[in-house]
């Protein structure tokens, strides 16, 4: 008796992939990030020492004056670390000396650094820390970037996202203290230890200054920023850093509405060649060559260190609990066009199931002659925690490859553009060609003498491709403890599968609990999944034992008249117990 049954398409998508339980995706580790209040992690630097004057003759100062212990200037930095680290700009810690005119006579100024504090800002309710002394622990003038170590661990901190992933136009924001108080040069130093409100504008990226390389130099943005922004965070929509203002150019242009910052990827390789590198939460990706994945008829450039590690051919996981991103593609058979396909991916419907916070970003672009749906998607993945997803979906007539990197979202932003130039890279030819001859008359093999396991003595269809993987999981029927699935060379959507279920088990009510009738241990339905409609043949049979062997076809229905035959063939060459 035939069942038409309406299931969970994420149920589905193992039968209609051959796919197996999914392999870990990397736990999100737990960090003191704020990305949610990214003003939190932005701090208040005070440059703090000595001034000397150095009268000109005729001025009407007659000898030269000192003074101690004042505020010499002001800029703004972030914490990147919760070991207190702070980024800023070189050019926020140093004072170069100066002239001032008093009476059209100069006066020669001449500061010196001895101090310098680090102001955090209040918590929510609470008062403000007291400033904290900062210690240099790099400097690049040329780049204009320095790190500064405070006494404060567990301190919110900021992520850093991936400035080559930021394009034109996109949306950002600028934080910072500009003009800090309005201090003059000699202001008592007891009178200017509050931390001030951070100021934040926004804007947009409206374009990128190029280096003789031709790598990105400076940032630029419509984002307000002016003395004293300096050395604070450009944030991305999400919340990464993708800049650190440098407003010195904007104070010494004329140009109006106009900002620049050096680019956060800059900032990381200064990290590295200093070595502090290894207190970032999120490591860089290098992409190596374009590698074809032998069988899966994928082509991609993977990042270096992950491997394909599923013996599926209608997917690609590079799961390990050791890797701190994951790789999937799977290869689906639909009649939806990419955009419907993405969906079901955002949404949880199929594939992980996931919960997206927001809604996804995405668009199609061009890549090696050809089109593909590229998008990103922030959410949470059931029993993991928060997760960020980028993907690309190509379409190959009714097949459809819905490839996806899979980290946590800081992890993500870090590395972003590594991802998307990998996903641009995806390659992939059809495994599902015209014509199913193979699915028609498959010949068969048998195998060799049955030993304890089962599954030795189930037929294998000959020149099929041999997979591990267990018959769909009916409700109420035990796991089977092992499986093999048999797919045409030329029709992935095309399987005989059998499962060995251990312990006792009865033929004719697990067939009921897969939709069939009767006392024969026969049962047969039909699902959905991706648009397509697929017929669903099996049976139980006993083994002597007391154990079962479940043996399972699944088709289109457009192939339900090969799928019985190849089915009926294949349990009539069981072999003997």
């Amino acid at each position: 008796m035939l069942h038409s049954r309406s299931l969970p398409m994420r149920a589905l998508l193992p039968l209609v992939v051959a796919g197996v339980l999914c392999a870990a995706v990397p736990t999100p580790s737990a960090t003191q990030g704020v990305n949610a209040r990214p003003e939190r992690a932005v701090v208040f630097i005070r440059l703090l020492g000595q001034i000397e004057l150095d009268p000109s003759p005729g001025a009407a100062i007659s000898q030269a004056l000192r003074d101690a212990d004042v505020e010499l200037g002001t800029g703004s930095g972030f914490l990147f670390s919760a070991y207190g680290h702070v980024l800023t700009c070189a050019h926020v810690l140093r004072i170069e000396p100066f002239r001032v005119l008093e009476d059209g006579v100069p006066i020669q100024v001449k500061p010196t650094v001895r101090r310098i504090e680090v102001l955090l800002p209040a918590s929510d309710g609470e008062a403000a820390p007291a400033p904290l002394e900062g210690t240099v622990l790099a400097a690049d003038e040329d780049l204009d970037l320095a790190v500064l170590s405070i006494s404060s661990s567990g301190a919110p901190y900021l992520h850093l996202g991936d400035s080559d992933a930021v394009e034109g136009g996109d949306a950002v924001e600028a934080m910072g203290f500009p003009f800090g108080r309005r201090l003059e040069i000699g202001q008592p130093n007891a009178r200017a230890t509050m931390t001030p409100a951070v100021s934040i504008t926004r804007g947009n990226v409206s374009a990128s200054r190029l280096d003789a390389q031709g790598e990105r130099r400076y940032l630029q943005t419509t984002a307000a920023l002016n003395a004293g922004n300096s050395g604070g965070p450009i944030l991305d929509a999400d919340g990464y850093v993708v800049g650190i203002a440098n407003s010195i150019f904007t104070v010494r242009s004329a140009a109006t509405g106009v900002g620049f910052a050096v680019p956060i990827d800059l900032a990381k390789r200064f990290l590295q060649a200093n070595s502090l590198d290894t207190l970032l939460d999120a490591r860089p990706l290098a992409l190596g060559p374009l590698s074809e994945l032998d069988g899966k008829g994928i082509r991609l450039t993977l990042p270096y260190g992950l491997a394909d590690r599923s013996p599926i051919r209608a997917r690609v996981d590079t799961g390990g609990e050791s890797e701190p991103i994951l790789l999937r593609v799977d290869r689906v058979l639909s009649p939806w066009a990419a955009t419907r396909l993405a969906a079901t991916l955002t949404d949880g419907e199929a594939f992980e199931p996931f919960s997206a916070t927001g809604p996804p970003s995405q668009r199609i672009v061009e890549s090696r002659g050809r089109s593909l749906l590229l998008g990103r998607v922030t959410g949470t993945l059931r029993g993991l925690g928060p997760v960020r997803i980028e993907y690309a979906v190509i379409e190959l007539g009714p097949e459809k490859i819905v490839a996806r990197y899979i980290a946590a979202p800081h992890q993500v932003a870090f590395a972003a553009s590594a991802l998307r130039a990998s996903l641009k890279s995806l390659e992939a030819q059809s495994l599902r060609p015209a014509g199913r001859e193979a699915a028609v008359r498959p010949s068969w093999t048998a195998r060799a003498a049955p030993r304890r396991n089962p599954l030795d003595r189930v037929a294998a269809p000959e020149g099929w491709v041999e997979e591990p993987v267990a018959p769909y999981r009916c409700v109420g029927v035990p796991v089977p403890s092992d499986g093999v699935s048999q797919s045409p060379p030329n029709n992935f959507a095309f399987a005989l599968r059998a499962g060995w279920i251990r312990g006792a088990g009865d033929a004719t009510a697990a067939a009921a609990a897969c939709g069939g009738s009767g006392e024969t241990g026969v049962y047969e339905r039909q699902i959905d999944a991706l648009g397509v409609r697929y017929l669903v043949i099996g049976q139980f049979v006993p083994l002597s034992s007391g154990e079962l062997l479940q043996m399972e076809g699944s088709a289109p229905v457009a192939e339900g008249a090969e799928l019985r035959a190849a089915f009926s063939a294949w349990v009539g060459k069981l072999g003997p117990s």
